[in-house]
């Protein structure tokens, strides 16, 4: 159970970087920032990456990889999965991330 957004951010970044195949990921627009390397990186080798921002009723001014589908949602629960072996959870930002 993650306690905190640091703590819930390092098991985003974890299953972002632990992907072989694919990672689907929703998470606000101010935590997308903090993992969009990780994103790119995982892009690159050819992971196929879903992503969700929440917070975002239109496109931000933010660029993505190319090949990246991206969506956006004025508000989404925060969630991330991985080649079905990692993944976290958390259906309000108040409250803890658990890991999956």
């Amino acid at each position: 159970m993650a306690r905190c957004r640091e703590v819930a951010l390092g098991h985003i970044q974890q299953a972002i970087e632990s992907a072989r195949c694919w990672v689907m990921i929703s998470v606000p627009v101010d935590i997308y920032r903090e993992v969009r390397a990780a994103v790119a990186t995982a892009v690159e080798h050819g992971v196929t990456v879903r992503l969700l921002l929440g917070g975002a009723p239109r496109p931000p001014e933010l660029t993505f990889p190319d090949g990246l589908l991206v969506r956006f949602r004025a508000m989404a629960d925060t969630f991330v999965a991985a080649d079905r072996t990692r993944g976290s959870v958390s259906t309000d930002e108040r409250y803890p991330i658990p890991t999956l």
